[in-house]
């Protein structure tokens, strides 16, 4: 099997299961909704009209995490400064996210 088409069904398979905690590897939808008034206070967005406001986990600052945005999916750094972003893509535009699984470690073959 060709290493794109591997990378493609891993995707595949891990798209079928939104994030929980019992299953914290798992795509994250970045939802959004509306701001309460105690948070337009807090935030100071009183005169931005229709400010949104992440309504889902989201990553640390600096984590790399897997993205997945217009039927593309990259790794990207996630940034807190001023405000969240990713460094490669728009937040805006990025649908989902999830954190980098564990890197592959080969089972020991038994007793030596």
């Amino acid at each position: 099997m060709a290493r794109e088409e591997a990378i493609g069904k891993a995707i595949k398979a891990l798209e079928q299961e939104p994030s929980s905690s019992e299953k914290p590897n798992k795509w994250i939808p970045m939802t959004k909704r509306p701001l309460t008034d105690d948070e337009r206070e807090l935030y100071r967005c009183s005169d931005i009209e229709g400010a949104l406001i992440f309504d889902c986990p989201l990553p640390e600052d600096e984590q790399e995490v897997l993205v997945s945005y217009g039927g593309w999916v990259c790794v990207d750094t996630f940034c807190i400064d001023d405000g969240c972003y990713f460094e490669g893509v728009d937040i805006d535009d990025v649908q989902a996210c999830m954190p980098l699984p564990e890197p592959y470690k080969e089972e020991s073959g038994g007793e030596e």
